[in-house]
């Protein structure tokens, strides 16, 4: 249970109570939930999760406006700049918040702007850190943030990269005050594997050759939709 981050945005009382119980760590992505969290807590009797609250950095799109999770308007976590003074208020009141989640986006993202993202995170733990006297952010979670490159089967940018990127932009994430998390997906199974399918039919429409296959939108969704944007091979 330790090693798992519940990062839904949509969470259920039910789930959260049951986070809590088995000890699953998680991020707090709105105002309604802090207080759906609030009620659970004095509910469930010495949890032993990680809870956290996901912000938005608000740093800009990257070159897939669609797939930026830190625009001004992004759906994912809270507004640091629309909120930064109730977010802190928020942590002073609660002890039990020690972690900070920001995922900025990956692909289309570089790793500069990525990294701008967890330095104004950082930043934040630092001014609640001032705020209540002690160090209560005990861990910053960075989500992924490196994306992948479709077009050969180079690993670049590397996760070397990455780090290198981190630690230019925010020295203190490597200097031991934080436990750190990340939450790859992309890029550590884009290139894990191969999919084959069986081609049952072919037939052409209006001098399109088609072919119906067994794997399609629901193994590769970014990939039938926008395959300029994930030219899977």
């Amino acid at each position: 249970a330790e090693r798992i981050v519940f990062d839904s945005p949509a969470k259920t009382t039910t789930e959260i109570e049951r986070a809590l119980a088995l000890g699953v760590s998680f991020n707090i992505d709105n105002f309604e939930e802090l207080a759906r969290v609030d009620q659970a807590i004095a509910r469930v009797e010495g949890h032993r999760s990680v809870i956290g609250m996901r912000l938005n950095p608000q740093t800009g799109a990257g070159t897939i406006g669609a797939m930026s999770t830190a625009t001004t308007t992004s759906k994912f976590g809270i507004g640091l700049a629309d909120h930064r003074d109730e977010i802190v208020d928020a942590f002073a009141d609660r002890p039990w918040l020690t972690q900070l989640h920001v995922h900025s986006g990956s692909q289309g993202m570089s790793l500069a702007h990525a990294a701008e993202g967890v330095r104004l995170v950082a930043e934040l733990a630092a001014e609640i850190t001032a705020r209540v006297g002690v160090r209560q952010i005990q861990r910053i979670d960075i989500g992924g943030g490196l994306p992948v490159n479709f077009e050969s089967d180079d690993i670049t940018p590397s996760f070397a990269d990455h780090r290198a990127a981190l630690e230019a932009a925010v020295p203190q994430l490597f200097d031991g005050t934080y436990a750190l998390v990340t939450e790859f997906g992309r890029a550590l199974t884009a290139k894990a594997g191969t999919i084959v399918a069986r081609v049952e039919y072919t037939k052409v429409t209006g001098g399109r050759p088609i072919a119906i296959t067994h794997a399609g939108v629901q193994v590769a969704t970014r990939t039938i939709f926008a395959p300029e944007a994930w030219p899977l091979r």
